[in-house]
């Protein structure tokens, strides 16, 4: 693992500021987000471990989220996958896939 960092400054904010963690290894990275679950069952209620995506991948999960007939989201390393509302599971990479599921679920 790198070196943590704190984001922004060192005001007096009502919650701690947010912690930047670089992974040396892909392999680490996946031990410590497989293991963010057991983070209430710790007491670290309210803590949040998030990937950092880029503009593109996040705008793209945004819209994914707000999309109509969709059950739910999830983030993977290189796809967004939904599950639909008839809970068919759907692989979205890019804004034409999301457009083309929009497309497919829409009423006749």
């Amino acid at each position: 693992m790198g070196k943590p960092t704190r984001l922004g400054s060192g005001s007096n904010k009502p919650r701690p500021r947010d912690i930047y963690l670089k992974f040396a290894t892909f392999r680490s990275r996946m031990k410590l987000l497989s293991q963010k679950s057991k983070l209430n069952i710790c007491g670290y209620q309210g803590e949040y471990i998030n990937d950092d995506q880029t503009r593109a991948r996040s705008h793209l999960l945004y819209e994914a989220r707000e999309t109509k007939h969709v059950n739910s989201v999830l983030a993977s390393d290189i796809v967004i996958i939904i599950r639909g509302m008839d809970m068919c599971i759907h692989r979205i990479v890019t804004m034409c896939d999301l457009h083309n599921l929009q497309l497919s679920t829409r009423a006749p």
